[in-house]
């Protein structure tokens, strides 16, 4: 009698998707939120300060879509402020305080008070987080090479909780920072006589500079972080601050000059702002890609 012979199993996946009872295994979906491991630990470059005629040329490759992206974001603007006022408004007469009525500099505060300050500190933290990842997701993306669009400004929905709290960390540490470097001047203005408390209030502007340069500058990869390398707020912060280790006087002055160019738009009434604002965000996005990406992308 001829023997029948057992189909032989097959190898590799094949079996595994052959087999009845084998475990299910979970498939990754597009839906699947990032992980802290999108980007690793900063690589050790220098910050290159040929990236501001770099990001001047890169922004200019597709200027008008970069124009539209600031028209639309300036209309965004003007309805954020008009629900924010009315949303004040609203929440002032509420509980019975007209609007503009807080004193800040009162010895004491009630619950009121407190509310409507952190409502407005709050909404205003949040209009200024929407744009900043839009527009750092858009330099982000033109960096890595990819066609920008205008709706690339609405590209940073999904993580605008980060975004968010990047920015109100960053806040505060700032408003900790300045106030640590601040307070001795102030008591020193207490306590001098006339003439000399001139001399505390210039070293009190200084030093409260040099606190809020060092923070914004070693922490302006916080946001590039989040909407493109997919890191949360605390992470995000920690891997900036570390990236720009030993380079600190470079990262203020980096800073300051992308922001001086950026703003070099005002001039012309503020038009020149569409053309010039993108700078900024740009050349951040490629300190942030050298840092973090290592991956070269043509400037010129």
């Amino acid at each position: 009698m001829a023997k029948t012979k057992k189909p032989r199993q097959a190898r590799g996946s094949d079996a595994t998707q052959a087999n009845p009872y084998a475990a299910p295994v979970a498939t990754p979906t597009s839906s699947t939120p990032p992980t802290d491991l999108a980007v690793g630990e900063p690589r050790n470059v220098p910050i290159r300060f040929d990236h501001l005629s770099g990001a001047s040329r890169l922004a200019s490759r597709q200027q008008g879509t970069w124009i539209l992206i600031l028209l639309v974001l300036v209309v965004l603007g003007a309805v954020a402020n008009l629900i924010l006022a009315f949303g004040l408004g609203g929440l002032s007469g509420a509980i019975g305080i007209p609007a503009g009525a807080v004193d800040a500099s009162a010895a004491s505060f009630n619950a009121a008070d407190l509310l409507i300050q952190a409502g407005t500190f709050l909404s205003t933290t949040a209009v200024i987080a929407f744009p900043l990842g839009g527009l750092f997701r858009t330099a982000c993306k033109q960096v890595r090479g990819k066609p920008i669009a205008v709706g690339d400004l609405f590209g940073a929905i999904d993580v605008f909780g980060q975004v968010f709290l990047v920015v109100l960390l960053i806040e505060i540490l700032t408003v900790i920072a300045v106030s640590v470097v601040v307070l001795p001047f102030w008591i020193a203005v207490a306590l001098l006589p006339p003439r000399d408390a001139p001399l505390a209030l210039l070293g009190a502007l200084v030093f409260g500079m040099i606190a809020f340069a060092l923070i914004t500058s070693r922490l302006m990869l916080a946001i590039p972080l989040v909407v493109d390398g997919r890191q949360n707020a605390l992470a995000a912060i920690r891997k900036s601050w570390v990236a720009l280790r030993g380079q600190t006087l470079s990262a203020i002055a980096f800073n300051a000059l992308a922001a001086i160019v950026a703003s070099l738009g005002a001039i012309l009434l503020g038009i020149g702002l569409l053309f010039t604002a993108p700078i900024y965000y740009v050349a951040i996005a490629l300190v942030y890609r050298d840092l973090f990406l290592g991956k070269s992308v043509e400037t010129a």
